[in-house]
């Protein structure tokens, strides 16, 4: 007979979601068993900064200026800056390649390695970066199959990842940045590997827009409906990419998903939260298809006073919200209620073509805000990281 679950973390794996942990302090990883890893700028600036992790920059730094041929006087005259720059360029795709590399020591399955986010808006460089990481990956004798690119789903994000999944580079990539399902779906068309919806941020952006001064229930959390809605068109359409839910703030927001077969990063704070947790119920949210439901009635219904959630025969009624409805999962024949425009339609053409991608996101608003903010947060922890590389090289060539 089976063991019982023996805490939350243990209930959520046992619904079929994979865990997988949102840090570069893969110190912290092993006594959570995820299964996959991510990172990010800023994650991995905080990491090198501590001096528990401080030694890979030296060793990133090491590995670049060895194959460099910038030297001492360059860097006491100021002269070929370029070459200087470099240096630290190659430091820096080394370090991020080592942090993932230390990670897969821990884990069985796919770590997510940052491109820099400020050349999200560059699919030429997008490209070059990524084939440079994956050449340093491979140095480090680590197959495609346990990586994946990550790239900020901008329009050009998309464009590079089609090409860097294509041959001759047959790479995966990790669309990050996702706000709602026009990204989402474009990505899908795309066929990327994996998108990661950020939950929490969805959420933060319809409080903007409202005049609450408290979170939605759970109920009516845009970005648990968000995912929800993303998973349903999945389903619908046949897509093969993967759903990697990211940015969860409460374990309320990840039960809310557990039914959904999907990928979950996690900070080492919820999951410790999650290890320090009793078992929980797996589905207190689940489609009306679902088989896992068990026969349990599941479904969600628009309302202009707000949505009504149905499980086990009983019937909750969720708060409107900013337009007046709530996300309809179900509604997905063509089109997509979203809280940010009451009823847009996704057009008969692909959202790979330019104006018909930026006319579909102009109707659901929500990327146009929060990719440009999420951007300048990695951004400028890029710049700390570089810039903290950059004195490490220039005290190795000033010896």
């Amino acid at each position: 007979m089976a063991s019982p679950p023996l805490n939350a973390l243990s209930t959520l794996r046992a619904s079929g979601t994979t865990i997988a942990s949102d840090t570069a302090e893969y110190l912290q990883i092993a006594p959570f068993d995820p299964i996959d890893a991510t990172t990010n700028p800023s994650l991995l600036y905080a990491a090198v900064s501590q001096p528990s992790y401080a030694h890979l920059v030296e060793r990133a730094v090491e590995f670049a200026v060895g194959r460099s041929t910038a030297d001492r006087a360059e860097v006491e005259t100021g002269k070929e800056r370029g070459r200087i720059d470099s240096v630290v360029e190659l430091a820096v795709d080394r370090l991020i390649v080592e942090v993932g590399y230390q990670i897969l020591q821990i884990i069985p399955g796919q770590v997510s390695i940052s491109l820099d986010p400020r050349i999200a808006y560059d699919t030429n460089t997008m490209v070059r970066k990524g084939v440079q990481l994956a050449s340093l990956m491979e140095e480090l004798g680590v197959p495609t199959s346990r990586y994946l690119i990550k790239i900020p789903a901008t329009h050009t994000g998309i464009q590079a990842a089609q090409i860097l999944q294509s041959p001759p580079h047959n790479l995966r990539v990790n669309m990050t940045l996702i706000f709602g399902v026009v990204q989402a779906k474009a990505c899908a068309e795309a066929g990327v590997s994996v998108v990661s919806p950020f939950v929490g941020r969805i959420m933060d952006w319809h409080l903007a827009q409202s005049d609450r001064t408290n979170p939605y229930p759970i109920t009516s959390h845009p970005g648990v409906l968000t995912v929800r809605a993303i998973s349903d068109i999945y389903r619908q359409k046949g897509y093969k990419t993967r759903i990697m839910a990211a940015g969860f703030r409460t374990l309320d927001e990840i039960f809310a998903l557990s039914d959904l077969n999907i990928v979950m990063t996690l900070p080492p704070s919820l999951l410790t939260k999650l290890q320090n947790s009793p078992p929980r119920p797996s589905f207190p949210f689940a489609t009306e298809t679902d088989e896992r439901t068990n026969g349990n009635s599941v479904s969600f219904t628009n309302g202009n006073g707000g949505g009504t959630f149905r499980a086990n025969g009983t019937e909750h009624r969720g708060e409107p919200l900013t337009n007046g409805k709530n996300i309809n999962a179900h509604h997905l024949n063509g089109s997509y209620a979203s809280p940010s425009s009451p009823s847009p339609t996704f057009p008969k053409q692909s959202l790979l073509d330019p104006q018909t991608y930026h006319a579909a996101l102009s109707a659901e608003r929500i990327a146009l805000e929060k990719v440009p903010e999420g951007l300048k947060k990695f951004s400028e922890d890029a710049e700390r990281l570089e810039a903290l590389v950059r004195e490490s090289v220039i005290r190795r060539l000033g010896k």
